[in-house]
């Protein structure tokens, strides 16, 4: 189990076993490079804990706890989960952490085992629990070893991931393995296993009038310019990943204010038109004095997704996991941790659906002839493109997924496959009519009851909870950890995001910007293009790939002679897919990737050869 996660912890390796527990640890050293050993202890040795993350106050905390009250043997920030747990007990550790992380303590006096996950799930956790045990780990791929655990794939983890590209926690892509959510804690004790929550996304705030604007701007850069300070500290060298867009932008310049002259900086971007940001990031770096290191993503060829799909270990079809993946291996010739602008969107309203969502149930309201010929002019006017997403595919997705429920509409705009071709390319086991109804329903069951809700506010608080740690986190650790680079991501600092719940949500995004609220507060600190630019995304140029070696490399996994996706895809779907994507008659990249990762997957980490 501990070998398989090298890749996480190449610098050090530890284990500690006594009868009832094993604790394995690989260590990626960042803070206190020669004294932080794991698994660590207390004085007498009857706490003992693993540690996956960062603890960014673990100075304060050391200083809570006295210097003479416990016999601290390392200056790492691990120590302080020990002491801590037996100060504050498990409950009063987690809330006055502040930090990334998963781990893993055990209370040889209680015969406890605590597992706990950061409260925006930054860090992974994975669990597999029978009358065998229990067994915990970073990444799915450590628990196959595990007696108890059976390569059994869940059906409805397919579903999902077909649907939405990624499988929400606490679903797995193994029936006997669950992700811990994010906010949760685990304890187990005598064979019996209990799961909490210990902190939640605050409930969005009703509908009120918002603070004076200026008094807003001066927080929201505040709570992010001490984020940032508490993610600097490192013992070993510290970059940014940057791109032309205004998070990066607002990270490095805040970075820079303190005075680290040449910071490092890194960026990808593409040969084809419209989706390179090089020259902006370029000329972000340069004025804050930064250097810059870039590299142009090539299209990915057969070794480069196996890999991939090892490092993901189950079905994950983020395209954008490609770019992280070369820009962390970019960033690791030079750097050990890496701070990166993930997360501003979905907590000051970066997305232009959470504009959408405020016309979604006006339209959604009108008679379906109407919506249909609206549809039909609107894929008349706008034929696929080759660019990144354009007005046109806007259009054409809101027209055919806006609802009269905004929290439906939102999500139907994140979906890859919808019900009609969700059935038409799964195989005929996979259907299930009640799939739709489960879909939306869990949506609903994240939202807070018994409260007149601000509607923007609720599209961002619903994100962080649905899609933000089982999509964008989960892309950017894994990519990231395949190359043993650490990724900060100063706008989840939790102190931020609670702040930011508490912003009445017209005055982070007007009826047709986006994330204006931050826009105004970097107002003479971001070259004004970078203030100005609407956003663009990370994404993979897909329609082209699909053209090249991409399409390629599907149509031969499709018609090998084993084809192991064909126990989940409909093959013959997936080929008209292709060849209508060919001709230029429709953009089904998205689709498609979606088809190659799990083909990928089956044949790589399921059924590897």
């Amino acid at each position: 189990m501990r070998e398989s996660l090298e890749h996480r912890g190449p610098d050090d390796a530890g284990l500690h076993m006594e009868p009832e527990v094993g604790l394995g640890f690989r260590r990626l050293s960042i803070i206190d490079v020669d004294g932080g050993h794991q698994p660590l202890s207390n004085e007498d040795g009857t706490v003992w804990v693993v540690f996956n993350g960062e603890i960014y106050n673990f100075r304060e905390l050391r200083a809570a706890l006295g210097e003479t009250d416990h016999i601290w043997r390392t200056r790492s920030d691990t120590e302080v989960l020990v002491h801590g747990y037996e100060a504050w007990g498990i409950e009063g550790l987690l809330a006055r952490l502040n930090g990334m992380f998963a781990f893993a303590l055990w209370d040889r006096r209680s015969r406890t085992l605590h597992v706990a996950r950061d409260r925006i799930g930054i860090k992974p956790l994975y669990h597999a629990h029978s009358a065998g045990g229990l067994a915990v780990a970073s990444e799915i791929q450590a628990l196959r070893p595990v007696p108890w655990v059976r390569p059994e794939i869940d059906d409805e983890a397919v579903r999902y991931f077909l649907a939405v590209s990624y499988i929400p926690a606490p679903l797995s892509i193994f029936r006997g393995v669950r992700k811990l959510e994010a906010g949760c804690r685990l304890e187990y004790r005598d064979g019996a296993l209990a799961i909490r929550r210990y902190w939640t996304v605050p409930d969005p705030v009703a509908v009120d009038r918002p603070a004076p604007r200026k008094r807003l701007e001066e927080s929201l850069l505040g709570l992010l310019e001490e984020s940032v300070r508490l993610q600097m500290v490192s013992d070993v060298p510290v970059g940014l990943f940057l791109s032309a867009g205004l998070d990066s932008a607002a990270i490095c310049s805040l970075f820079t204010s303190f005075g680290r002259a040449g910071t490092p900086t890194f960026t990808v971007g593409f040969d084809e038109p419209g989706y390179s940001e090089l020259e902006g990031a370029r000329a972000v770096a340069g004025r804050y004095g930064a250097l810059n290191w870039s590299a142009t993503v090539p299209v990915p060829d057969e070794a480069f997704l196996r890999s991939l799909a090892r490092a993901t270990g189950e079905p994950f079809a983020d395209s954008s996991a490609v770019n992280v993946d070369h820009l962390s291996g970019l960033a690791r010739e030079r750097v050990t941790v890496a701070l990166s602008g993930d997360g501003g969107d979905e907590i000051l309203g970066g997305y232009e659906t959470y504009v959408a969502s405020r016309f979604a149930r006006y339209y959604a309201a009108l008679p379906g002839p109407v919506r249909g010929c609206a549809f039909t002019a609107a894929k008349a006017l706008f034929p696929p493109g080759e660019g990144k997403v354009g007005a046109g595919l806007k259009l054409r997705l809101f027209l055919e997924n806006a609802r009269p429920d905004a929290a439906e509409s939102h999500f139907s705009w994140r979906r890859i496959f919808p019900a009609g071709p969700l059935h038409a390319i799964a195989r005929p086991e996979l259907h299930d009519p009640g799939f739709e109804e489960r879909y939306y329903a869990r949506i609903h069951d994240l939202i807070p009851r018994g409260r007149r809700l601000d509607p923007l506010n609720l599209l961002m608080y619903l994100d962080v909870r649905a899609y933000l740690a089982d999509d964008m986190l989960t892309k950017v650790d894994r990519a990231s950890m395949k190359h043993s680079l650490e990724v900060r991501v100063p706008f989840l600092d939790h102190r931020l995001v609670e702040w930011s719940m508490s912003v009445p949500g017209r005055a982070k995004l007007t009826s047709f910007r986006t994330k204006t609220l931050l826009r105004d507060a970097l107002r003479g600190r971001v070259p004004e293009p970078v203030r100005r630019l609407r956003k663009a995304g990370f994404n993979a140029p897909l329609p082209h790939w699909f053209r090249a070696g991409c399409g390629t490399l599907l149509e031969s996994l499709i018609s090998s002679r084993t084809a192991s996706c064909s126990a989940h895809l409909q093959l013959d779907e997936v080929r008209r897919l292709l060849a209508e994507h060919r001709t230029g008659g429709a953009d089904h990249s998205h689709k498609l990737w979606s088809a190659l990762t799990l083909a990928i997957w089956d044949d790589e980490v399921l059924r590897p050869s």
